[in-house]
């Protein structure tokens, strides 16, 4: 079904409620920057009252080949910043992290200049399947009883 991001001031994200069956889902997209996007996400689940167990968050992820995806519910954040904010944020490591891959840098280059580079032109032209196939992944989770 499709949903609108609209800004939700409390919680500094952009935001859109939805169904999917009889779910309620809520979709955000934090607003701060990656590193510190742990404090957003708690304020979400304490006004939305989500189970922290119920929290699915996506993230960029080095060690898999671009456009893979890999779901897991807790563990570590594997020296992602963005996972390390949420899991301080939230207390817990009990929220489930989907990871979707964009690969190594190459050579020499360094993590942090190659998460912030553009996706190349046909990684571009693949982002949209990506994208679908995530979205697929979230709605089964969702539906799911976990």
């Amino acid at each position: 079904m499709p949903a609108t991001l609209t800004v939700h001031k409390k919680t500094n994200t952009l935001v859109a409620e939805t169904r999917l069956g009889t779910q309620k889902v809520i979709v955000a997209k934090p607003r701060a920057f990656m590193n510190v996007t742990g404090p957003s996400v708690r304020k979400l689940a304490d006004f939305f009252t989500v189970d922290r167990d119920r929290i699915v968050v996506l993230y960029d992820d080095l060690d898999l080949e671009f456009g893979a995806i890999k779901f897991r519910h807790g563990g570590g954040d594997h020296g992602h910043n963005g996972l390390k904010s949420i899991t301080q944020a939230l207390g817990t490591k009990d929220y489930i992290r989907g990871g979707i891959g964009i690969g190594r840098p190459p050579g020499r280059m360094a993590p942090k200049s190659f998460v912030l580079k553009p996706f190349s032109k046909i990684e571009q032209s693949e982002l949209p399947i990506v994208c679908a196939d995530a979205a697929d992944e979230v709605e089964k989770i969702t539906t799911s009883e976990l």
